[in-house]
């Protein structure tokens, strides 16, 4: 992500990163949802 940020502020063009840190980030979303799942609702007074 560091080396995002730097190329878009030294205006450089990085295609081959950003398809993988997109897949990556939408993986990772996609896996936080599924472990809510587990979570549950632990309500206890």
């Amino acid at each position: 992500m560091g080396i995002l940020i730097y190329c878009t502020i030294k205006v450089i063009q990085a295609p081959e990163m950003i398809d993988v840190f997109l897949l990556s980030c939408c993986g990772l979303l996609g896996v936080d949802s599924v472990t809510s799942i587990w979570k549950g609702n632990k309500n206890e007074d």
